[in-house]
């Protein structure tokens, strides 16, 4: 899979640790999509809905995650254990 093409793949929003914040995990080897172990600036559509801004990040999980803010949740009308359809690119 080539960096410039968009990445789509479906995801679980996860809680994390208890708190009102949530992520979905990315599927894929970062290091060897964007050659990094860092984090990875995006842009990601959401259902097809919202457009998100941010970062692929590797948090300790053994992957790399996307958080998703408490009000991107709610526009999506989803919550923790929902999945979400996620269209990504790198930016």
């Amino acid at each position: 899979m080539a960096i410039t093409e968009k990445i789509v793949f479906e995801a679980t929003i996860v809680q994390h640790k208890g708190m009102n914040a949530a992520y979905v995990e990315f599927p894929y080897d970062v290091q060897k999509l964007f050659g990094t172990r860092g984090q990875v600036k995006i842009r990601a559509e959401l259902d097809g809905k919202i457009t998100y801004r941010g970062s692929l990040a590797n948090m300790g999980a053994g992957c790399h995650v996307l958080g998703l803010t408490k009000e991107i949740r709610n526009q999506l009308g989803k919550g923790f254990g929902d999945t979400v359809a996620v269209t990504l690119e790198k930016h």
